[in-house]
């Protein structure tokens, strides 16, 4: 695959690119990515009900600021995603770019990027860890990135390479406590002018505020979201 996504694809169709679903998915050349010749996710996404700040969230989760959550597998190793609130400011999506299997991520640097016909926005690592394996369902389908349940939908797996502070991560409660901090600052950001007073109510904000602003301002916004501190 010439895209540099996945360094460990083992080809089992004889090199035969022009009809391999997999090929396909990583370079948008079919419906099999899930997506809309607009770039958008089909079905999956439209089915994905509004945010929700009151949404229950799973008590193993720990959440940094830049709202990457981290659920601990063994020792070391942690599952790592992006909480309901990104997911649904990330509706103009067609796909995701991963760091290769065994690279050494630090603390602030890129661990995930996502492209789109808008640029690009990259998410920071919240620690120093090492990549050990990346959803490649996504790459497939991104459609199932929209998922209800965002909590169950990993980026990577990882093996952090430092004791991880848990001061510097929330966890439920205090977690919502940040939503509420972030999500007025997105109001006060986005406008009236922008996004109307009808849709001035935190869950139809979210949800429709993206498609209420330009490709630069989009990017603007996405990198606001995954760079707080």
């Amino acid at each position: 695959m010439e895209s540099g996504f996945v360094d460990y694809k083992i080809c089992d169709k004889d090199f035969d690119c022009d009809n391999c679903a997999f090929d396909k998915a990583i370079h948008g050349r079919g419906a099999s990515n899930g997506l809309t010749k607009n770039g958008r996710a089909n079905g999956t996404r439209n089915k994905s009900p509004k945010f929700n700040i009151a949404q229950e969230i799973p008590a193993e989760l720990i959440f940094s600021k830049n709202h990457v959550w981290l659920k601990k597998i063994e020792s070391d190793y942690f599952f790592l995603g992006v909480d309901h609130f990104a997911q649904n400011i990330i509706k103009k999506i067609p796909t995701f770019q991963f760091p290769f299997v065994g690279s050494k991520i630090s603390k602030g640097e890129p661990i995930v990027s996502i492209l789109g016909e808008w640029g690009v926005a990259s998410i920071p690592s919240p620690i120093n860890c090492v990549i050990q394996k990346i959803n490649s369902e996504l790459l497939l389908d991104v459609g199932k990135f929209f998922s209800d349940d965002i909590y169950q939908t990993w980026l990577l797996k990882v093996k952090a390479t430092e004791i991880i502070n848990q001061s510097l991560f929330h966890k439920s409660e205090k977690y919502k406590e940040q939503l509420n901090e972030v999500i007025t600052n997105i109001k006060n950001i986005a406008g009236t002018s922008k996004i109307g007073a009808t849709m001035y109510d935190g869950g139809e904000l979210i949800s429709n505020l993206p498609d209420h602003l330009n490709k630069k301002e989009y990017v603007h916004l996405l990198n606001l979201i995954f760079n707080n501190k």
